[in-house]
């Protein structure tokens, strides 16, 4: 009986410890439950094509449904709730962008805040704000843009995804260094601008480039400049903002996730190691990038520092141009 006893404890013994190695642990399924990620946009976009693809793999290698849940509307502050006050188990998590990160807080008080409700995880992409024209615009630089602007003061339109958006704050950051100014146009979202910047209703817009490429490819719009440091991949031939003159300008997109502030660290890291392997396949890579973005990956601290930097960024941003919610 004691034989007995001693090899059941051996048994046990030996089971835990297979359990907590890596191996065993990368093996396994993330829980038995259903993990979604909630995308405060609708489908289609940016952030929810980069969720779409986190999704698809983490449920092939989870084995297990991984869904996204689009919950548009109330200027990201739906789905940044439902997050925030999901359970803190990491299960629910959710797809933020520097318009959850405006929204929540910056462009004043909120119901929720992202950097105190919600926990980063890692960092899932980066991509470029490009400043396009219609294809019978005059304009084709950004020295044509300043020029006619500071000809005109006031009449040169842009069109932006709304208040708050990354196009209005590029545009926000362009007329402070380039000490001009420039009439704003908000939309409900990107498509119309496209349509009246095509048209000639509005004289530009500023936007993510993933909704934009297409348009470049057909020739139906124009690129200026793209608001990032370095040029961008699928944009070899056009210029940053800041090599066309306005040293240091910078205004990129992002994509990351985050879950509820609560969450164990353990889980937390859990998910940063599994969603960190799924933005290292190639094939991520490439997908990313033909929608317009760059993988990126890094640790949930590594997260938190970009989000902090980047917020105090915009606010210093918001306060001296006056943005307030329309």
């Amino acid at each position: 009986m004691r034989r007995i006893l001693r090899l059941g404890a051996l048994a046990a013994l030996t089971t835990t410890l297979l359990c907590l190695s890596p191996g065993f642990a990368s093996a396994q399924s993330f829980s038995q439950r259903a993990v979604r990620i909630i995308v405060p946009f609708p489908p289609g976009g940016g952030q929810d094509v980069v969720a779409r693809t986190i999704a698809k793999s983490l449920s092939e290698n989870w084995g297990q449904a991984v869904t996204v849940d689009n919950r548009a509307g109330g200027k990201t502050l739906i789905g940044a709730e439902l997050a925030a006050r999901a359970a803190p188990d990491g299960h629910t998590l959710m797809m933020v962008s520097v318009e959850v990160l405006i929204n929540t807080g910056l462009l004043g008080p909120a119901s929720v805040n992202m950097q105190r409700d919600l926990a980063s995880i890692i960092l899932c992409s980066t991509g470029v704000n490009v400043l396009a024209v219609g294809a019978a615009s005059r304009l084709r630089s950004i020295k044509d843009i300043i020029a006619q602007a500071r000809a005109t003061p006031g009449k040169l339109s842009y069109g932006s995804a709304g208040v708050g958006s990354t196009g209005h704050m590029a545009a926000e950051q362009l007329m402070l260094m380039a000490g001009i100014t420039l009439l704003h146009v908000p939309y409900k979202g990107t498509t119309t601008s496209l349509t009246d910047t095509m048209s000639g209703q509005i004289d530009m817009l500023i936007a993510g480039a993933p909704p934009l490429l297409t348009l470049f490819q057909s020739g139906k719009l124009r690129p200026i400049a793209v608001g990032s440091r370095k040029r961008f991949p699928l944009l070899p031939d056009v210029p940053t903002v800041d090599e066309a003159g306005l040293a240091g300008f910078e205004m990129s997109t992002f994509a990351g996730l985050m879950t509820a502030a609560r969450t164990p660290t353990a889980i937390i890291n859990r998910l940063n190691k599994d969603i960190g392997v799924v933005l290292e396949k190639k094939e991520v890579i490439d997908l990313m990038l033909s929608g317009g973005t760059v993988a990126m990956g890094g640790s949930p601290e590594d997260m938190t520092t970009f989000i902090q930097e980047r917020g105090a960024t915009l606010k210093r941003l918001i306060e001296v141009a006056k943005i307030a919610i329309d």
